[in-house]
């Protein structure tokens, strides 16, 4: 072993002095073994005497490899070759990744569920361009058999369906671009209006979805477009649309509160030691149950918040907030997962900034969603600043960073619901605004990419909703 990193090193509990002598790759392998850090291999003399053939017999194609550690840990193996007829190994800790996807993969199952009572055609499309989720009426829309859709076909294969009802192929293919493409402006959300061969008129959006999906939602719009006129019509689609996905969205986060709620219960039975004394490592499996059932519920709640102001209903409590009080418990709430990755947190206001009046609740909400994203995007080392002044007639609160910055093109979007750059369900910045709006305030982002961000909160001493910009251009 010729190199390897302080990273290398803490991701398998070597000490550094075992590195002293140099250890062969065998060694290496071996030693991971009796320490139990390497997954359990039915036949492990056999799969160590693949894993150093790669030194002598170096295929044409070298895929990456998982492995799955005893602790739950899930590595990613990238192998190069080197000049010299070395390897180079490099490990990537995709722990996180896999478990989101879990998470992902058990809300599209209530999804199915409630997807086939709507009469809307709902299709789901991932980033391998196949048809990972549809309902009934999106397959009884395009005159699709079972099979077809049971086979999950690719979008390729769906405008050999499509076409004999909507002869515009450049449509499709641009479709099917959004569906497989990475780059955000060609997957961005767009809607419109198609008329088929046989006299039908659908509406569509395409959307792209946190996880790399995209969504595409077709309505059946004929009958209402012969009754009236076409301009009344896209008015009521579109109140229609934006119904439907409040409805849906809340829905579905209301059937994930009764079972997370009973996980998280068990979860703090466990832990209470009712049911006996836990090991160090049963504690260390309920404290993750715990932590986790603690984000999803955030992200239910903020979903839940999101709908509730779509939908009009969130009416705000009033009452005085002291400001210092505020961001100072916003500080030590965060101070913690600041520490674990390192990152300085400051505050930049005075005792005396004052009270306002407002919902204290959902102000507390606006400061630690914008912590909550700047420690996203900040990297180990970097630097938080929370600030806040104002006068007798306003309050500006601010969160500035020194992370990685937003591209020019991505910040028109990151107001919006459900969009995310890096995790997260990318809801954080979306209830910031709405909350501001809601108090009679306005949002302004200021972002460099590779020099930092900062999201300055502008609102009213004395919340007013009739104090809201009527637009913000970001």
């Amino acid at each position: 072993m010729n190199f390897h990193n302080v990273a290398f090193a803490d991701m398998f509990g070597l000490d550094e002095h075992w590195f002293k002598d140099r250890p062969s790759h065998a060694e290496w392998l071996d030693h991971l073994r009796d320490k139990r850090v390497l997954q359990a291999h039915a036949k492990y003399n056999l799969w160590k005497q693949n894993e150093l053939s790669y030194y002598t017999d170096w295929p044409d194609d070298v895929p990456d490899e998982h492995w799955s550690l005893p602790d739950g840990r899930e590595l990613r193996l990238v192998r190069m070759r080197d000049p010299d007829g070395g390897l180079s190994l490099l490990f990537g800790d995709i722990t996180d990744q896999i478990s989101m996807k879990t998470k992902f993969d058990a809300l599209i199952n209530v999804q199915e569920a409630t997807l086939d009572k709507l009469t809307e055609g709902v299709a789901v499309f991932g980033l391998d361009g196949r048809l990972k989720i549809s309902n009934a009426a999106f397959q009884e829309m395009w005159h699709l058999s079972d099979e077809v859709v049971h086979n999950q076909p690719l979008f390729t294969d769906l405008i050999k369906e499509h076409v004999a009802l909507y002869h515009d192929r450049s449509f499709w293919q641009d479709m099917m671009a959004r569906t497989t493409d990475t780059s955000p402006e060609v997957r961005r959300h767009i809607s419109g209006e198609i008329k088929r061969s046989d006299d039908s008129i659908l509406t569509y959006i395409s959307k792209p979805l946190p996880d790399g999906a995209t969504l595409i939602a077709w309505d059946n719009v004929t009958h209402s477009r012969q009754a009236e006129a076409a301009l009344i019509e896209r008015a009521e689609a579109v109140e229609a649309s934006n119904r439907i996905k409040s409805e849906f969205v809340g829905h579905v986060s209301y059937q994930l509160r009764t079972p997370l709620t009973t996980i998280l219960g068990y979860a703090e039975f466990l832990q209470s030691g009712v049911a006996g004394e836990l090991t160090d490592k049963q504690s260390e499996y309920v404290f993750a149950i715990e932590s986790a059932s603690a984000d999803l519920t955030k992200t239910i709640d903020d979903i839940l918040d999101i709908a509730a102001i779509d939908a009009d209903t969130v009416d705000l409590e009033l009452g005085d907030v002291d400001l210092y009080y505020v961001l100072e418990t916003a500080l030590d709430y965060v101070a913690t997962k600041a520490e674990d990755t390192h990152v300085s947190l400051s505050l930049n206001a005075h005792e005396d900034v004052g009270i306002m009046r407002a919902d204290e609740k959902r102000i507390k909400q606006i400061v630690h969603n914008l912590l909550g994203n700047a420690l996203r995007f900040t990297k180990r080392d970097g630097k938080i600043e929370l600030g806040a002044d104002g006068d007798e007639q306003s309050v500006r609160i601010w969160v500035k960073d020194n992370g990685a910055g937003i591209p020019a093109e991505q910040q028109p979007q990151v107001f919006e619901s459900f969009n995310s750059q890096k995790g997260g369900a990318g809801l954080g910045l979306a209830l910031v605004e709405r909350f501001v709006h809601r108090h009679g305030g306005w949002v302004e982002l200021e972002s460099e990419e590779g020099v930092g961000t900062q999201v300055t909160c502008h609102l009213p001493r004395i919340a007013s909703r009739e104090g809201a910009e009527p637009e913000l251009d970001l």
